[in-house]
């Protein structure tokens, strides 16, 4: 049987070692958020392209404007075949493109929040934010 002493120092000791596994990992995550380069921002780099000036610099934000370049990006080509879908249906091109019935949040650049444009003569839309008007 153990004593009593044994017992409080071996919980001692796995408590220390929890402890500094835990801020490791947190000096880890720190360093990574915080614009440190890992090991892989080479490839991140080749991927995300370099960080555009006055953009996000640390790899995570670059990330999330990545992710919301694509999101613009299929925004417009949904939109683009709701327009097609639409003029299948009837003679003439929409208005605007409120007259699609879409959600608010398919209607404007995700990264800049501006609406895009619309042009019911060529019944082409656009996104003004720079970079993405070849969506």
């Amino acid at each position: 049987m153990m004593s009593h002493c044994t017992r409080r120092s071996e919980a001692g000791f796995l408590t220390l070692i929890e402890l500094l596994v835990v801020a490791a990992i947190i000096l880890t995550m720190a360093y990574l958020f915080l614009g440190g380069h890992s090991p892989g921002s080479r490839q991140v780099e080749k991927e995300l392209g370099p960080a555009r000036p006055g953009g996000p610099q640390t790899i995570p934000g670059r990330s999330i404007e990545a992710a919301r370049n694509v999101e613009c990006k299929n925004n417009l080509a949904q939109l683009r075949q709701a327009l097609q879908m639409r003029s299948m249906e009837s003679d003439k091109p929409p208005a605007s493109l409120g007259e699609l019935r879409l959600p608010p949040q398919m209607l404007s650049c995700p990264v800049t929040h501006n609406p895009y444009v619309y042009d019911p003569d060529t019944g082409k839309v656009h996104c003004t934010t720079p970079g993405h008007e070849q969506y």
